[in-house]
Parts: structure tokens; C-alpha cells; sequence
């Protein structure tokens, strides 16, 4: 026991005869200790036992002091466990056993926390793994189409690895082909798009894009045109809808408001206009045939209606006006919805009589000028009935002029309408109110003679 041995030669006093002999002793004794504590160590650490190792060197040194030939068997032992653990590292690092190697290259460090080497590796295993562990949950993220936890996770990572230029390029890398393969998707999934759940969708998935890449001016644009579209698409489906109704108001009124809303340069806008085109032109066409050449009252009537409801709707077009003008101007007006306003003229006495004029001679008239429902002053012609003083008619009459003499017709054919029917009426008379204010026949009828002036075309 070296030791003991020590511990005992320490004893001899220096006045002993042996001192001299016990100090050689001691000498060799605390070479052979040393000697022999420093071989254990070596083995240990050839054993890859370190701990023993510097547990040998440890001992060593509280027993004998601290020395030149310690400390370089601890610089020893050091050297090998840090050649074996950066070579495990290595190894692990090379089968991106990422995790075991830093195991491995922390061991190291608890012995020598400041080599730069080690320090060195640990921060490039470290950035290694941060980048493999970033690529498989990315994986995991697009498996699941979790494409916003993706980026970020790629996002935190690049942070994470700034000092490793191979695992920034490493996540780069991988961050460019992800976001390659998203925006085809998107395109895949934004394109040919009919019907509003299918633009609906399309806007969910953009504004999903644009809430990761919030800088992408490029698919701001996309979503925005889609957003429009979606607006524009909406509109003409409600329209399609409203056409099947007949409901031709609320179809414009949606139109003008989609188109309003809209860019007029845009795709949606273009769209939406040409659908409004397409179904004014088509509302015209069949409002033009609806109305045709009305002769009737009625017919008028249902004309002047149609256009009144064309008019609300197309509140600007002054043709629709004019023709709504022109049609009042020249609707058939009965006796009875004409209103009197001065009879003159004639040479005649008038009595407003069972709502019409009679004459001294016992005679129906209507006045020179009276108002229709809408208005409008015009000439009208007398009729005269039968004898009995009775307010039959078979037609009424109604015409306008402005020349002197009343055998011309500037309005050309007079408009006609059944009032009453009748029977067995021996005469029917139609007089005019010239210009100069005197009555004259211009139509006579009597069985089956028929006389009238040139240019009169009349038909009963």
C-alpha cells in the first residue's frame, strides 16, 4: 500500500540513522505511486473509462500534490475522450443521428467547456438537427394541409440556424419547393371556376396565401380579381334567376349595382357589363315586340304600361321617353273618357246634354278641343246619332290635323274603338270642325253608300 508506505517513511526523524535510507525510500516510493496511478489512468482511458481515469489522476494528486506529470496525464486523458466522442459525434452527425451526436459532443464539453472545437461542432450538429426536425414536421404540416403552421414552422427555423450557413440552406431549400408547389396549388384551385361556391372556396384559399405571405403583392391582386368575379358571377346568377321570374327591375337594379362596385376595366366588371348588354338588348327586342303597332285602346294602353315599366327601369334613356310620349299623343280616346273644355265656333248654340253636346237642332256633338286621360288638347270630330236623341255609337272616332282644309289628314288614318254596340242604326254622320270654325260633313254613310272626301281613310 503506497500509502501506508509513505505515511511510514514520513515517520523516520531526520536524527535517525536510517533518515537517509528512509528518504531514498519515500523518493521511490512517491515515483512508483505516481507511476503507477498514471498507468492506471492510461489504461482506463484506453478502456474508454475516463471517469476511472481521472479518478486515478484525481487521486494522485490529493496524495501527492498537484504536478508537471499529472496534469499531463490529465491533458492526456482529456485529449482521448475528446478524440472519441467527437469521433462518435462524427459518425452519428454522418447518419443525421443529430440527437446522439450532440449526446456525445456534450459529454465532451462537461470536460472542456471552453474548446472552441466542440463548441464549434455543437452549434453545426445543433443547427443540423433544428433543420432535419423543421423538415419533418413541414412534412407532417402538407400531409395535413396545414399549410399556415408550415411556413411558420420553416420561418422559426431559418431564424433558429443563422449561423449555420448549410442548415440555412438546407431549410431554404426545402422552404422554396413547399411554397412552389402551394402557389401551384392555389392556381390549380383558383382556375376555371364557374359557380359562386366554387369562387367562395377560391377566396378562402387566397386569403389563407396572403395571411402567410402577407407581402405578396402578386396574390393580393389575385384574391382582390377573385373577390370581384365572385361578386360579378353572384350578380348575373341572380339576374338568371330573376329573368325566369320576369322580375326584369330587381334584374337590372342587381346588374347596375354589381357593375357600380366594379372597375369597368376589370375581368368581373367586363363580364358583368356584357351580361347587362346582353339582357337589355333582349329586353328591348321583346319590349319592342310586346308593343308592335298598337290600334286599340287596350293596346295602347298595355304599350304605354310596358314602357312606363321599361322607363323605371332605364330611367335615363330619353328613346324610351319619347316613344312613351309619342305613344299617349296618339292613343283612342271614347267620348266618354274625354273631358269638354269650350265648345265654340260652328255657329252653333251648345247644351252639355247626357254627356254630350246637342245642338239646337237636336244633335250630338263633342266639342273642338278636349283632353284625353293624359292630357293632351286635341280636335276632335263630331258624330251625330240617330233621330231619337240617344247616345248610341257603333265607333268612335278621334283624329288630329293641322291643316285648313279637312279633307287632309297631317295624322294620317283615324284611330278607332268600340264603344256600345247597336242595332238597326239607319245613319251615321262624322263631321269635322274646320279650320275657320264651321262644321261639315266628311263622312257619310247611309245602308250601303258609303261617301267621303279624298284622302280620308276610314274604315267601319
Amino acid at each position: 500500500n503506497y500509502e501506508e508506505a509513505i505515511e511510514e517513511l514520513n515517520k523516520v526523524s531526520e536524527y535517525s540513522k536510517k533518515y537517509e535510507d528512509a528518504q531514498a525510500a519515500l523518493a521511490k516510493t512517491i515515483t512508483d505511486y505516481q507511476n503507477s496511478l498514471i498507468e492506471k489512468a492510461n489504461t482506463y482511458s484506453t478502456n474508454k473509462e475516463y471517469e476511472m481515469a481521472f479518478a486515478m489522476i484525481d487521486t494522485g494528486v490529493v496524495a501527492l500534490g498537484d504536478n508537471a506529470e499529472f496534469t499531463a496525464a490529465k491533458d492526456s486523458v482529456l485529449a482521448a475522450l475528446k478524440a472519441d466522442y467527437v469521433a462518435r459525434a462524427e459518425e452519428q452527425e454522418k447518419n443525421e443521428n443529430y440527437d446522439k451526436a450532440l449526446e456525445n459532443i456534450n459529454l465532451a464539453l462537461t470536460y472542456l467547456p471552453e474548446d472552441y472545437e466542440l463548441k464549434g461542432m455543437q452549434s453545426r450538429v445543433d443547427a443540423a438537427n433544428t433543420a432535419k426536425k423543421a423538415l419533418e414536421k413541414a412534412a407532417e404540416y402538407k400531409y395535413n394541409t396545414e399549410y399556415a403552421k408550415l411556413f411558420s414552422s420553416l420561418d422559426k427555423a431559418l431564424d433558429d440556424v443563422t449561423d449555420s450557413t448549410t442548415a440555412t440552406a438546407t431549410i431554404k431549400l426545402a422552404y422554396d419547393n413547399y411554397m412552389s408547389e402551394y402557389l401551384d396549388l392555389i392556381d390549380t384551385q383558383t382556375s376555371d371556376l364557374e359557380t359562386v361556391d366554387e369562387y367562395e372556396n377560391a377566396i378562402k384559399l387566397l386569403e389563407s396565401a396572403v395571411e402567410i405571405f402577407p407581402n405578396d403583392y402578386e396574390l393580393k391582386s389575385q384574391l382582390e380579381d377573385t373577390q370581384d368575379m365572385k361578386v360579378a358571377v353572384k350578380a348575373i346568377a341572380d339576374a338568371d334567376n330573376y329573368a325566369n321570374k320576369g322580375d326584369y327591375a330587381n334584374l337590372f337594379k342587381t346588374l347596375n349595382k354589381a357593375i357600380d362596385s366594379l372597375s369597368s376595366g376589370s375581368d368581373a366588371g367586363k363580364k358583368t357589363q356584357s351580361a347587362y348588354d346582353k339582357y337589355e338588348k333582349n329586353y328591348m327586342e321583346d319590349l319592342n315586340e310586346r308593343i308592335g303597332e298598337p290600334e286599340t285602346v287596350s293596346e295602347y294602353d298595355s304599350a304605354i304600361s310596358e314602357l312606363e315599366k321599361a322607363i323605371s327601369i332605364f330611367t335615363t334613356d330619353s328613346s324610351l321617353k319619347n316613344r312613351l310620349d309619342e305613344l299617349k299623343a296618339n292613343r283612342p280616346v271614347s267620348l266618354f273618357s274625354l273631358t269638354w273644355i269650350e265648345a265654340k265656333g260652328c255657329d252653333r248654340d251648345w247644351n252639355w246634354s247626357e254627356g254630350a253636346l246637342t245642338d239646337h237642332m237636336g244633335y250630338d256633338f263633342k266639342p273642338t278641343s278636349a283632353t284625353d286621360v293624359y292630357g293632351n288638347v286635341f280636335n276632335s270630330a263630331a258624330i251625330i246619332n240617330s233621330n231619337d236623341n240617344d247616345w248610341y255609337t257603333t265607333k268612335i272616332v278621334r283624329f288630329r290635323y293641322d291643316v285648313d282644309d279637312y279633307n287632309t289628314f297631317s295624322g294620317g288614318t283615324a284611330l278607332w274603338e268600340k264603344a256600345k254596340s247597336f242595332s238597326g242604326y239607319p245613319r251615321l254622320t262624322i263631321y269635322g270642325c274646320r279650320s275657320d270654325g264651321t262644321w261639315e260633313s266628311i263622312y257619310y254613310r247611309n245602308m250601303s253608300t258609303v261617301m267621303k272626301p279624298e284622302g280620308f281613310s276610314l274604315d267601319i
